[in-house]
């Protein structure tokens, strides 16, 4: 530890803003990575307004079987966002208004069995507007839209934000019957019967968020860099 301290201690104070930059950019990265496949592989989305000490935090929580804490807190989390989540949506996607107006009503409403496959059925077209590309198809063991996504990236963050769109996410595979597991092939294919719960509402919900999240990312970067 001393020899650490002597050693940024006689950097200059531009390598040294340097070292700062790669090591927190290092450690970001890792913990957004991380955080964002392990809630995805759980059912959640991080959007970009998600703070991403907790984020990491939750994503332990739910490694070390903390899950009924975990989900406590994600739950509440999209439920405060969730008028902010429509009305971002609305103006992303002004084709859908009309749709999503209703998938938000019917939540608002607690017909889960409604909200979620229209949650999920719009998250599908959503990336479609987005990526050209379907969602919830999976091609050599990954989500087919993944080469969509590798050929949008504009930074790191991004880069790593986007870690769920390519990778076989559990939502999105085939899953055999009675597995309790939240997966869109079940749910549209009427072979889960138990899925009508605000818990996964707020899943599909916070799917939706997060790739509009992502388009309005990629929109601001690409924009700031043009200017």
């Amino acid at each position: 530890v001393e020899e650490l301290t002597r050693f940024l201690e006689e950097l200059s104070d531009e390598i040294y803003w340097e070292v700062f930059q790669h090591v927190f950019k290092a450690n970001t990265t890792h913990n957004l990575t991380f955080a964002s496949l392990v809630l995805a592989h759980a059912g959640w989305f991080i959007d970009f307004e998600f703070p991403a000490v907790p984020a990491t935090h939750i994503a332990k929580m739910l490694e070390d079987g903390q899950e009924e804490e975990a989900l406590a807190f994600l739950e509440k989390y999209f439920e405060s966002r969730r008028p902010a989540i429509e009305s971002e949506l609305l103006d992303r996607f002004p084709s859908r208004q009309k749709i999503l107006r209703t998938g938000f009503q019917l939540h608002d409403d607690g017909a889960y069995e409604a909200s979620v496959p229209l949650f999920l059925i719009q998250a599908d077209g959503v990336c479609h507007d987005i990526y050209g590309a379907e969602l919830f198809r999976i091609k050599g063991g990954s989500l087919a839209v993944q080469m969509k996504v590798k050929q949008r990236s504009v930074d790191w963050i991004w880069e790593a934000a986007s870690t769920p769109l390519r990778s076989a996410l559990p939502l999105a595979v085939h899953e055999k019957p009675g597995n309790g597991k939240f997966n869109r092939h079940l749910i549209l294919h009427g072979k889960s019967l138990d899925y009508g719960t605000k818990q996964n509402s707020l899943r599909a919900m916070s799917l939706l968020s997060y790739l509009q999240g992502m388009a309005e990312y990629e929109i601001s970067k690409r924009s700031t860099s043009n200017s």
